[in-house]
């Protein structure tokens, strides 16, 4: 209980309760990380064995097709296995991607066609309340391998849904930056110069401040990215990283 016995103590009691909603909602997001890196934990020790389901799914598919004439109808049938067989490949390596820490060689992709590969197992995150929007610029390609940037994005889709207590809307957005001598910080890893911005910007009544945690920051920086939080409080929150442009 407070007691209240100056003209300032209808705020100090504001003050009280806001810190301890904030406490709360900061307990929450950390048991959150804590079972989803479990679940990661999980899916990776599982995975070496679905992968290998998988693909005596997909030899037993093709196998099967080869033994059918070009006429024949079951064909098509076949083909469909094949191809959910490749699309439950690519959803557990995904899933695979989110609990992994190693570092992994480099595949550049484009920053674009990545966020566009992702976007099904990222609705899935979503849950219920928020909408998932995508908005892909022209990026080109980013020194990062799909696998990595499948990490990168799962971090940041969790952390930004995680801020809409009540729902809203979550938006995925790719450009190109070009970063000047006042915005670089290069102590903090972000020079000056041609990169790729990927945003993920939560927006509905209620959202949550955007803060940088020391997941966030140990993906984005092994990556060689530079990750900054900022929004308008109460209406929106945005995760921003740079990340390093692909020069071949």
């Amino acid at each position: 209980a407070v007691l209240v016995t100056d003209q300032t103590g209808q705020d100090l009691v504001d003050r009280v309760l806001v810190d301890r909603t904030g406490s709360m909602a900061q307990d929450a997001r950390l048991q959150h990380a804590n079972r989803l890196e479990e679940v990661g934990t999980l899916v990776a020790a599982m995975a070496p064995d679905i992968e290998s389901l998988i693909a005596s799914v997909g030899a037993s598919g093709s196998a099967l097709a080869e033994t059918l004439p070009p006429s024949d109808a079951r064909r098509e049938h076949t083909g469909r296995i094949l191809a959910q067989a490749s699309q439950a490949g690519d959803l557990l390596r995904q899933l695979a991607a989110f609990s992994v820490k190693q570092v992994r060689p480099t595949d550049p992709v484009d920053l674009g066609d990545a966020v566009r590969r992702s976007e099904r197992i990222l609705r899935q995150l979503m849950g219920p309340h928020v909408v998932l929007k995508t908005k892909l610029g022209r990026a080109d390609a980013v020194a990062i391998g799909q696998d990595d940037l499948d990490q990168l994005l799962s971090a940041l889709v969790v952390a930004g849904r995680d801020l809409l207590p009540i729902g809203g809307t979550l938006t995925i957005e790719t450009a190109r930056a070009e970063v000047d001598e006042a915005e670089a910080d290069p102590r903090a890893g972000l020079r000056p110069g041609a990169h790729l911005r990927l945003s993920v910007t939560a927006s509905g009544y209620g959202v949550q401040p955007a803060q940088r945690t020391a997941a966030l920051d140990a993906i984005t920086s092994r990556m060689g990215g530079h990750l900054r939080a900022n929004g308008e409080p109460g209406r929106t929150a945005e995760f921003r990283v740079y990340l390093p442009r692909f020069r071949g």
